[in-house]
């Protein structure tokens, strides 16, 4: 399971383990499931988002290391989140 490049493993069947994989936008997980549709596809729950599902049966190494690094990309170009400033909170002496 790759979790920096914010992909996840889909089914718990060891025979049919599917891949998730963050894409950066809907037009990109469109033209992948149809470039091919039997390596690459999308179960209802996942169609509010950009993510597109990879059978590992059936994808070759380098498109998978392609889609693996290519959401890695797009995903680490967003900016980490803003920490808050915390007061250091002194004791008071009475």
């Amino acid at each position: 399971m790759v979790t920096s490049s914010r992909a996840f493993r889909s089914t718990k069947k060891w025979n049919r383990i599917s891949l998730g994989i963050w894409l950066t936008d809907f037009e990109q997980r469109d033209a992948l499931i149809d470039e091919d549709p039997s390596t690459r596809y999308l179960k209802p729950h996942y169609e509010s988002y950009p993510i597109v599902l990879v059978r590992l049966s059936r994808v070759t190494h380098e498109a998978l290391e392609d889609l693996v690094i290519g959401a890695h990309r797009a995903n680490a170009r967003r900016p980490p989140a803003k920490r808050r400033a915390t007061k250091r909170r002194t004791k008071k002496t009475k």
